[in-house]
């Protein structure tokens, strides 16, 4: 029997889930209230839970026991820079022991238990909770899909989701990967579900307009296997400006019926901010539509008919897509010298993600932008002659089919229980899974000096475990990429050995760790670098790893350019 795998992409505002039930199938589900999607809100009320749109309805009432962008959050990074305002009171705290990084909470959160502190992440862990309930399991015929992928914002840091993944219940193989590449990984006229000749180059554009932010991305496609090149993010225009001038709109309609100002009152506009969402979202598939709000403000209901025509005229008023030029100008400034130096191929194709991007107008000016860049004389070392957009996949959905394409290539290698995440950096496959090939055994990197290694037979070699960092545990897929960064620059040029795990070896140590060479070929880290990527893939018939060297000023090198290292046949299955 074929065993489901799930993908879960989730945003500030909102939260989508596909599922392979079928080989090369992959289905977006709606959750038990029959939503597609699904507000990423949690309210505490009288000691209950509400999870979803019944947790952002409760924010009208209920504003300091609601928790909106239970995702985003979780971040101290963005509470400090008070990205995202929410109604209830949230605190960042030291971690519980010195080492503990900060953690973000919510110190009056139960009305009822002033004493009460609830963490963000225990409360965006009950959210997947509930959500894999509503919608995973029901999906997957009430089992547990057999691999899980979560794709996340790029301005969120991946390393501390996989075990929320985990503590909410989801189990089989777990993953978190960025929006931007799960949504290059729907289309396979991106991104090819198989691995392919190294010689198959391009680069894609990826423009998430969410409800919070808008993020450009470029993705750099190689042989099926997907890096990342550079991105930018502005907080400034995501759709939520759309729903404050309808928000606006309405409640000025409002006081010119009724002499009466809606904006004194915060609960009447509570609910006339939910209501302009909804209005928004209408008006993406129909042309006209009706405000309306029972007992909106001191009792008075209010219907005010709404078009089209007027959104689109809030969209050109709050200069939507001006904004969308300015970013794109500052990506590709930047990307101009990466291009050149580090030898990227030009952009072929631009995917079109976000719920904002469901709006018509906006869509169409960003499919114009792609057919107008190759006309750019300033961008010619960027952009091919031929520029493609892709939105055959509703835009608020393509990332959950991203995802769930990357889980159920993961699924293929044989249902292995899931990784553990490398205890010096974040494993996140920034390619396609299709291969058949995972690790036998773990690889690692040599971080003390050879002379701390000891022959202890002809095949193996010991040291301690404290001289080496885990890369790639045993049974992660090809490809998969981890991003080492150092504590200092490197201060002068040093031999990089990769060395692969020895089982079974006699007489070893607790302390000890028995190791074997993974190829012949020398590398050598200049000095001054700062970061290390090592790049798990495969070439044709082998599985092979690149090493890519970043200094401090961000310039990334190739250290195997044209010569990756082969890994012995015996490291995989």
């Amino acid at each position: 029997m074929y065993r489901a795998s799930c993908g879960i992409s989730m945003g500030s505002e909102s939260c989508c889930a596909a599922v392979n039930t079928a080989p090369d199938r992959f289905e977006v589900v709606a959750n038990d209230a029959g939503d597609r999607t699904t507000a990423t809100y949690m309210a505490l009320v009288a000691g209950e839970l509400l999870f979803g749109h019944s947790g952002k309805n409760a924010m009208v009432r209920y504003p300091m026991q609601t928790v909106a962008h239970v995702l985003p959050i979780t971040s101290p990074d963005v509470v400090n820079a008070n990205t995202f305002r929410v109604g209830c009171e949230v605190e960042v705290r030291p971690g519980k022991v010195e080492d503990d990084e900060e953690r973000v909470v919510f110190p009056s959160l139960d009305v009822d238990d002033e004493e009460a502190v609830h963490d963000a992440m225990t409360i965006l862990t009950q959210f997947l909770t509930r959500f894999r309930s509503a919608a995973v399991e029901g999906a997957c015929g009430g089992a547990s899909p057999a691999a899980v992928a979560l794709a996340i914002p790029r301005y969120l840091s991946v390393g501390p989701y996989a075990s929320v993944l985990e503590s909410a219940g989801y189990s089989g193989l777990l993953h978190v990967m960025y929006s931007d590449i799960a949504a290059a990984l729907a289309y396979a006229d991106a991104v090819p579900r198989s691995v392919t000749s190294s010689t198959d180059q391009h680069s894609i554009l990826v423009a998430d307009w969410g409800a919070k932010t808008l993020c450009l991305s470029l993705l750099r496609c190689s042989g099926g296997a997907l890096d990342h090149v550079t991105h930018r993010v502005s907080y400034q225009c995501g759709g939520v400006v759309i729903d404050k001038e309808i928000q606006n709109y309405g409640a000025q309609c409002f006081q010119k019926k009724t002499r009466m100002d809606p904006r004194d009152n915060a609960r009447s506009m509570r609910k006339l901010l939910i209501a302009a969402e909804e209005k928004k979202r209408a008006l993406s598939s129909t042309t006209t539509s009706n405000i309306e709000i029972e007992a909106f403000c001191e009792g008075i209901d209010l219907k005010e008919p709404i078009s089209r025509v007027k959104l689109e005229s809030i969209i050109r008023e709050k200069d939507l897509c001006g904004a969308f030029d300015r970013l794109l100008d500052e990506l590709m400034e930047d990307a101009v010298g990466l291009f050149e130096r580090d030898g990227i191929p030009k952009i072929t194709r631009v995917i079109l993600a976000g719920g904002t991007l469901r709006i018509p107008v906006l869509s169409q000016y960003v499919r114009g932008v792609a057919q107008r860049l190759p006309q750019q004389q300033k961008w010619t070392s960027c952009v091919s002659e031929s520029v493609v957009a892709l939105d055959s996949i509703a835009s608020d959905e393509v990332t959950a089919v991203g995802a769930c394409v990357q889980a159920t290539a993961a699924a293929t290698r044989g249902g292995r229980s899931a990784p553990a995440p490398p205890a010096n950096g974040t494993a996140v496959a920034d390619g396609d899974l299709a291969s058949t090939r995972s690790l036998a055994t773990s690889l690692y990197w040599l971080t003390g000096q050879p002379s701390q290694v000891r022959r202890a037979s002809a095949a193996a070699w010991v040291t301690e475990r404290t001289n080496v960092k885990l890369l790639f545990p045993v049974g992660v897929p090809t490809p998969m990429d981890v991003t080492v960064e150092l504590s200092e620059p490197t201060s002068a040029p040093a031999t990089l050995l990769v060395l692969a795990e020895v089982p079974n070896v006699a007489d070893l140590a607790a302390s000890d760790i028995a190791l074997s060479a993974v190829t012949r070929q020398r590398l050598v880290c200049p000095a001054g670098v700062k970061k290390l990527t090592w790049i798990l893939s495969e070439d044709r018939n082998s599985a092979t790893m690149h090493v890519m060297t970043e200094d401090a000023a961000g310039k990334k090198t190739l250290l195997t350019r044209g010569q990756p290292l082969e890994l012995s046949e015996a490291l995989t299955d």
